[in-house]
Formats: C-alpha cells, structure tokens, sequence
C-alpha cells in the first residue's frame, strides 16, 4: 500500500507522512505470508521459512536477474500447510550471483532475494 510498510510479518501496518488515524484494517494473510531463506548469502544448501495462510500447493522457481528460469524440478514442488513451514533445497550447483526465489500458490506469489556465493 503506498504510504505504508510493514515492521515484520504479524505487526501492524504504520502510516508515513499525510494524515488519518495510524491504523489500518488488513487481513491477517495479507500481513502474515511471508518467504525467507537463510543462510543468505549461501554457499550450498538453502533454508526456506515460509509462513502460509492457508493449506496450499506450490511451487519454488529461482530465477537469474535475467529472467531466466535456473531451478525447477521435482523438489521444488511444496506442500504448505497453514502457519509456519520449512524446507531445503541444493543451490550449490548454481552460479555465483543474485537470484529471486519465487514460492508460487495458486492465489499469489511470496518472492525472496538469494545471493549464491
């Protein structure tokens, strides 16, 4: 929303700069999913937190800064299940640089930055 970000996920949102009241109503999806990875940057093996609404199918996709698609296979197929969720993925075999991680559900797109050293 413009004129608003968010502290972290599951805070409130903060209004920066004109006027209004301070709060704002969100749904608690919009200000809970979320996709990190960790270690980041990695060297091998990637950590993804993922905090989903609602019990989903989805897919993990790591895209070059090119557009490129550089990771799609069986294993980044996930099953999410409503709240907190976890899983790893090999990234050792890519190249060294800066890459969006994509964890695409069928009603949105959680997306991260993973920086392969």
């Amino acid at each position: 929303k413009e004129g608003y970000f968010q502290i972290a996920p599951g805070q409130v949102w903060w209004i920066i700069g004109g006027g209004g009241s301070g709060t704002d109503q969100t749904t608690e999806a919009a200000a809970t999913e979320t996709l990190l990875v960790s270690p980041n940057p990695v060297h091998g093996t990637a950590t993804f937190e993922a905090f989903s609404a609602d019990d989903a199918e989805a897919t993990l996709r790591i895209v070059g800064m090119n557009g490129q698609l550089v990771q799609l296979a069986n294993e980044s197929h996930v099953a999410l299940a409503k709240g907190q969720n976890s899983f790893t993925l090999d990234v050792g075999h890519l190249p060294a640089g800066t890459y969006s991680v994509q964890l695409i559900k069928p009603d949105k797109v959680l997306a991260t930055k993973l920086v392969k050293l």
